[in-house]
């Protein structure tokens, strides 16, 4: 177009603006070009997507990690503080999987678990960055998942352990329910837990409803 003005502007008896108007409907109308604008323009919509899924899982990642330190500030060791009916704010440390999976191992499931959670991380992250505009649900769900698994990461890489300060449990002085333990006879206990592992279940969930209704969608059609 600055050429045809140019040329325009030096030729006053040549009917230059006919002949540029032809050549820019012609370079629009070449599919090649309109394919490279939809794509550049598909991608620039992904682009900002992702950034707002990472945002967010940044956020909440920090959330995980304020409520740890707080709660590290606040609450004494293995000391219940009621918060609600049959639930206490209680500081415990956990080196091990859920339900403290591998907790007496001796040190090397602390590098195991890093392993383990960042290429789940990775391959969550990945399976975000592939999902299209309109895969809200899903995208939800896997933005819960990962930044439970970074905020228990982070953890493991810095401190060794993971942080819980979340007690659930129920008054009973018979046999507790399975993956409940007693507490002096008692008390049955859910074992503790914190805000990176409600993230993670809620995320799980959400994943698993999406899924779900996927495959219901799909076989209806």
């Amino acid at each position: 177009i600055s050429f045809c003005r140019s040329v325009n502007a030096n030729i006053k008896n040549v009917p230059v603006a006919g002949i540029c108007a032809q050549m820019l409907v012609s370079i629009l109308s070449t599919p090649s070009y309109v394919d490279a604008a939809l794509t550049t323009s598909k991608v620039q919509v992904k682009s900002g997507i992702m950034r707002k899924w990472l945002l967010s899982i940044g956020l909440l990642t920090a959330f995980d990690q304020a409520t740890k330190r707080l709660a590290e500030t606040l609450l004494s060791y293995a000391t219940p503080v009621e918060l609600l009916p049959s639930v206490n704010l209680m500081l415990t440390y956990n080196q091990g999987a859920a339900f403290s999976l591998l907790s007496e191992a001796g040190g090397w499931q602390r590098w195991f678990f890093v392993f383990l959670a960042s290429a789940i991380c990775i391959y969550i992250l990945r399976w975000l960055s592939q999902l299209k505009p309109d895969q809200i649900n899903t995208a939800r769900a896997l933005v819960l998942i990962v930044s439970g698994g970074l905020g228990n990461l982070i953890d493991r890489i810095v401190f060794a352990q993971v942080t819980d300060f979340i007690d659930i449990y129920y008054s009973s002085t018979a046999q507790c329910l399975p993956l409940f333990f007693s507490w002096a006879q008692i008390s049955c206990h859910w074992p503790t837990f914190n805000v990176a592992d409600i993230l993670i279940c809620l995320g799980t969930g959400l994943l698993f409803i999406q899924i779900l209704r996927e495959n219901r969608a799909h076989g209806t059609d």
